[in-house]
């Protein structure tokens, strides 16, 4: 074989070792940008993940905190509470207790003497104590209304933004519901004290109700007087 023959294949065996060798190097390359695009697609799915788990729990804790909210104008129980049930019940047990021996006082009539004190100041007091008394229980009703509204208003508007299916917003809908049966409550006691009211019909000397408040007021007097000696 000639020395011509030997150098051409020299550089033939040269060319083709360079050539495998370009192969590797394009193939080592393009392996690595093919995990380098891996690596950028697994953090960028990382990250969405993460944006969606965090955006999910900052949802969360907003609905946490305004069922929280609901709650505590609610009064934060589902039994009766100090503005609402509790509150028509309390104005019906203040109508309720207006009975005779309760409704004196207006005036300093019990400090007095019987002889000292005519039938008609007795019934004078009696009348004008109870007109007090039930108009002081529908102002403080209607103070009660007031707050009542107000706080079913806030409870609707968060309520509003709880999504519908979500386990608070039904928890939460307990508490809007008993606020509105309070206002209810309280609403039905003053206008029946308001009914009162309107309706009232003084005692007169002539009536029997007024001659049993007279003679009920002067055995308080008698019953005072007695009570008071028995005591110095």
């Amino acid at each position: 074989m000639g020395v011509a023959v030997q150098i051409a294949q020299s550089r033939e065996l040269a060319r083709q070792n360079a050539a495998l060798q370009a192969r590797i190097n394009a193939a080592a390359a393009s392996g690595e940008a093919a995990a380098q695009r891996a690596r950028q697609d697994a953090d960028r799915k990382i990250a969405e993940l993460t944006a969606k788990y965090e955006e999910q729990l900052a949802r969360d804790r907003t609905f946490t905190s305004l069922a929280e909210q609901i709650r505590a104008l609610g009064g934060g129980t589902t039994a009766q509470t100090a503005i609402g049930g509790a509150g028509g019940l309390a104005i019906r047990d203040a109508i309720a207790s207006l009975g005779s021996q309760r409704n004196f006082g207006a005036s300093d009539l019990a400090s007095r003497m019987n002889f000292q004190v005519s039938d008609q100041q007795i019934l004078d007091d009696y009348n004008n104590t109870k007109l007090v008394r039930l108009n002081n229980i529908i102002s403080q009703g209607n103070t009660q209304i007031a707050g009542i509204q107000e706080r079913l208003n806030s409870a609707n508007a968060l309520l509003a933004q709880l999504p519908s299916g979500d386990p608070r917003r039904t928890s939460s809908e307990v508490y809007v519901n008993q606020l509105r049966s309070d206002l209810s409550s309280v609403q039905s006691a003053v206008t029946e004290a308001d009914s009162m009211v309107k309706n009232f019909k003084p005692l007169t000397v002539a009536d029997e109700a007024g001659k049993k408040e007279i003679t009920s007021f002067r055995e308080i007097i008698v019953t005072g007087k007695q009570i008071g000696r028995a005591h110095v």
